[in-house]
């Protein structure tokens, strides 16, 4: 489900709108793109890839990049989407 970053609606997988691992990915985004906010980000996905969970956004038409602009940031460290729902797979 692809969710704006800004967009405090909730999802039923991957990052809960306002959790510590949600404004922690915002952050990490904000970094990585040099962004200064992150509106117009949309949350596509958490992963794991080789052994860590990964974050993915997509900016559709980012400003600076002229394109279509897609970024993948590492989770905080033991975080699961298991851990995030309060449930145990």
């Amino acid at each position: 489900m692809w969710t704006d970053i800004g967009n405090e609606h909730a999802l039923r997988f991957g990052l809960e709108p306002g959790s510590r691992e949600w404004r922690a990915a915002r952050a990490a985004l904000r970094r990585a793109s040099g962004d200064r906010d992150t509106r117009g980000w949309e949350y596509l996905q958490s992963f794991r890839d080789r052994g860590r969970w990964t974050h993915e956004f997509r900016h559709r038409h980012h400003p600076v990049k002229q394109r279509a602009w897609y970024l993948r940031v590492l989770a905080s460290d033991g975080w699961t989407p298991a851990a995030e729902h309060g449930t145990v797979h």
